[in-house]
């Protein structure tokens, strides 16, 4: 069916791993939850201050993970609630869930960046440690990060703007 909810541009969408519900993210700042049978609206995820650039599900569909240019928010997908947030002076673009099945729900990666340099971090969401730190780099890259997505087998993909495409192994 045909939605159209979003009063700017589509920036993201992602069916639920068990295909039950699907997200969208865009530049209204708003993370739509649907179900994908109805086309009717789940739940409205509010509390960005801009184009929210992603949003995922966590592999085992329990969380969703959304991010704008300055905080990344983690969702229970159940209720709609935001049950994790941090916020940064830096640049965040994507995020997406760890890769794996056994510890994929607490962790997520964002790339970063300060406008010369650009990275993944790893958050742990179970922290309540909210401060701007930047402690958790996981990897460095030369150029900015376009697209990532977490896959089996504890491995990550990524790709940057000058057309390469990363597979690293995470844990």
């Amino acid at each position: 069916s045909n939605q159209q909810e979003h009063t700017a541009a589509v920036t993201s969408v992602q069916f639920e791993p068990n295909g039950e519900n699907a997200i969208s993210s865009s530049a209204d700042g708003i993370v739509w939850v649907w179900s994908a049978s109805s086309g009717k609206r789940v739940h409205c995820l509010k509390g960005h201050q801009g184009v929210v650039y992603s949003a995922k599900y966590s592999p085992d569909a329990s969380r969703i993970v959304s991010s704008d240019a300055s905080q990344v928010r983690v969702w229970s997908s159940e209720t709609g609630d935001c049950i994790w947030g941090r916020s940064t002076n830096l640049r965040f673009t994507l995020c997406t869930f760890a890769p794996g099945d056994d510890i994929s729900s607490d962790f997520i990666f964002v790339a970063v960046s300060d406008k010369k340099r650009f990275w993944l971090e790893m958050f742990d969401v179970r922290q309540e440690d909210n401060d701007d730190d930047h402690n958790n780099l996981i990897l460095t890259t030369r150029h900015p990060i376009t697209s990532i997505h977490s896959g089996r087998r504890n491995s990550l993909l990524y790709g940057d703007c000058e057309g390469n495409i990363y597979c690293t192994k995470m844990f």
